[in-house]
């Protein structure tokens, strides 16, 4: 297994350790993905492995890895029949984290938001913009432009299509793609190519 401690942040290298000594996870380091920070699988031998980025920030490392050791936990007391993110995940997800929400392992401005994200996580950090942007601001790459930077009107390209920002909705963007006037909501997160005009 892979030696997690320089991607964590420094207080939390020991908990994690007992978090995953007793239990068979094959944990790997792997280069950065866009769609997903980390991901949870089963083979089709009942091995149980979870993949981290290898570019995120200690602080969301550490969040992403909790995420995934919750789903194990989960799965090992509930079975496959679960939902993904639902109650069962969520409570596992609560109770690994609370030892984890102190000074000693975030800094203040991480604590406040991820204690209300904790009330009741979503199936990514990245649902919430408040959290996402203060994480991001740990990243020691440039941050990238994300569609929350744009206002409403502005047009910015992602995948190689060019959009137009229209309104927020509760917690998605509605878009419309240029070539051909289809509406799309994205995660407020998602990084874009700003296009001046």
């Amino acid at each position: 297994m892979t030696d997690l401690t320089p991607y964590l942040p420094e207080n939390s290298a020991e908990y994690i350790q007992k978090l995953i000594a007793a239990d068979p996870i094959d944990i790997q380091v792997v280069k950065a993905r866009k769609s997903k920070h980390g991901d949870f699988r089963i083979d089709r031998s009942n091995r149980v492995k979870i993949t981290m980025n290898d570019n995120l920030n200690p602080y969301r490392f550490l969040i992403t890895l909790v995420h995934e050791i919750a789903h194990f936990r989960a799965y090992r007391k509930f079975g496959l029949k679960i939902a993904p993110h639902g109650l069962e995940w969520k409570v596992s997800f609560q109770r690994l984290m609370l030892p984890l929400l102190n000074p000693n392992v975030f800094p203040e401005n991480l604590l406040t938001l991820l204690a209300l994200y904790l009330k009741n996580p979503k199936s990514s950090s990245d649902g919430d913009v408040n959290l996402t942007k203060v994480l991001l601001s740990y990243d020691s790459f440039s941050p990238e432009f994300r569609l929350y930077d744009c206002k409403d009107g502005d047009l910015f390209s992602f995948e190689n299509k060019t959009f137009k920002r229209l309104n927020k909705r509760r917690t998605r963007i509605l878009t419309e793609r240029i070539s051909d006037g289809r509406k799309y909501v994205f995660n407020p997160n998602v990084a874009v190519e700003p296009i001046k005009l």
